[in-house]
């Protein structure tokens, strides 16, 4: 039972580190504990009323390692409170399972003690029962002998004192044969608790088996996740720069267009400033008559050409800004999926980090099943030994109830020996003679015997043809 409740007291300490702050879970985990310690100290106060000076020693060891057990709980459960998981679960893995493991020690320890001091009692109950046996028979058979060789020289004078002898064998057999019925009763009931108790066990071993299973296919899953959420964190964070690098691309892009929109400025002006000069040209060309024609026609070439190039400069420009003002939409799309994707690195980030520490988790989890799953094998092989034990038990009380109604029938036969009636008959003759009254022992011969008087033995069916041998009634 102290196993148990500790091995308990463990997992309700696995299970609050485990769920989150302010879940239903770790509430109800804080509450087992507290409820388990005063359990534990109800267990250890009867095993010190029942323990010698060498299990009182290993209980102060154990109360030591609990103690200590309770104190890093204490520190570990402040911690988890304070928001401090990584510590906790550090003083968790480290001094946690050290104490756990001398506790799981100690406590095995006792109860392999215990079992010795068990089946040391019970060779001792075996040797003090084969004694007692050996002694009743002796004293049944000296009583019986001694009975029929004094029978016949003062069997007159020696009555009382035989029917007081068989009077105290009357008792004796019968408080023997309730006891060996009582001890059969228990030991039947003992071995079916222990049968019962060792299926459960087994079944619970199974389903440990079962969910130290599936509790390793999730850690495996939780390592596939870590291991896949660090990849996508990686692919993020080369999108990112990607996204960063192009963003720059687009600013170099958008600075050079500015610069060949200035360009095509500047060549706006000489086209305008190329007009003026044609005009004017043309209008010189007017006033120097025919002279001035072939510089006219000269000048209005060029003027065309700077009206051409002016309007190109303008479509250019149009162009241009057209495409700055894309280029900037584009930069500023950019920039927003740079933030979206500096996002998204952070949460791929934090997502593997929440993964690592859940695969962790999960094979601290793993490994405490495990552990939990080897001590629940081992008390299945110790229940296994006491079921057979209560069965031997049971076998040997079964052998002593049979000898007990042997006992029982050596008595009755030895009564009726003596008295030449049966046991039954005989109460009947002593309780009526007590009263005053008479009783016809012959017609009493001939009633039938109750129906819960144990069968005859082999000697009790042949002493109806010994006649009156060895009765009063020669005397």
């Amino acid at each position: 039972m102290m196993k148990e409740v500790f091995l308990t007291q463990v997992i309700n300490e696995r299970n609050f580190a485990l769920n989150p702050a302010g879940s239903p879970a770790r509430d109800a985990a804080r509450k087992f504990i507290g409820e388990r310690h005063k359990e534990m100290a109800g267990i250890l106060e009867e095993r010190k009323a029942l323990a010698d000076e060498a299990g009182l020693k290993r209980i102060a060891e154990f109360e030591a390692v609990y103690k200590e057990w309770t104190d890093l709980n204490q520190q570990v459960t402040e911690l988890y409170d304070q928001g401090h998981d990584k510590e906790a679960l550090n003083i968790l893995v480290t001094k946690g399972r050290d104490v756990r493991v001398r506790g799981t020690e100690i406590v095995d320890s006792m109860v392999k003690s215990n079992n010795e001091r068990m089946l040391v009692e019970q060779k001792a109950a075996e040797v003090a029962y084969a004694q007692s046996r050996n002694i009743l028979v002796g004293t049944v058979l000296g009583a019986l002998l001694f009975g029929i060789a004094c029978a016949f020289v003062v069997l007159r004078s020696l009555s009382f004192s035989i029917n007081r002898v068989i009077s105290d064998l009357t008792e004796n057999s019968t408080q023997v044969s309730g006891a060996s019925q009582q001890i059969s009763v228990s030991s039947e009931q003992l071995a079916e608790a222990s049968s019962e108790q060792a299926a459960s066990l087994e079944e619970t071993v199974a389903t440990l088996e079962e969910l130290t299973s599936m509790i390793k296919i999730n850690a495996d899953n939780a390592r596939e996740a870590a291991r896949l959420s660090g990849e996508t964190s990686q692919v993020a964070s080369r999108g990112d720069k990607e996204i960063h690098s192009l963003m720059d691309s687009m600013q170099a892009i958008s600075q050079d267009s500015k610069r060949i929109e200035e360009i095509i400025n500047v060549i706006d002006d000489i086209a305008f400033q190329t007009n003026l000069l044609a005009l004017n040209a043309a209008v010189e060309a007017a006033r120097a008559g025919e002279q001035g024609k072939g510089f006219a026609v000269v000048a209005e070439a060029v003027r065309n050409l700077a009206q051409r190039s002016s309007s190109a400069a303008k479509d250019i420009t149009e162009l241009i800004k057209g495409s700055v003002e894309k280029i900037d939409r584009g930069a500023n799309q950019a920039q927003q999926s740079g933030k979206v994707l500096g996002e998204i690195v952070q949460s791929a980030q934090k997502v593997s980090s929440l993964n690592a520490e859940i695969a962790s988790a999960s094979e601290e989890q793993s490994n405490g099943v495990t552990q939990i799953s080897k001590a629940m094998n081992q008390l299945d092989q110790v229940t296994q030994v006491n079921a057979a034990t209560s069965e031997e038990a049971a076998a040997a009380s079964q052998e002593l109830s049979a000898q007990a109604q042997q006992l029982d029938k050596v008595v009755d036969l030895l009564t009726y020996t003596i008295k030449g009636v049966r046991r039954e008959i005989a109460a009947a003759v002593s309780s009526v003679q007590a009263k005053g009254k008479t009783i016809d022992i012959k017609s009493a011969q001939k009633r039938p015997a109750p129906a819960a008087a144990p069968r005859k033995t082999p000697a009790a069916d042949s002493m109806d043809d010994w006649g009156k041998v060895g009765t009063t009634d020669g005397f």
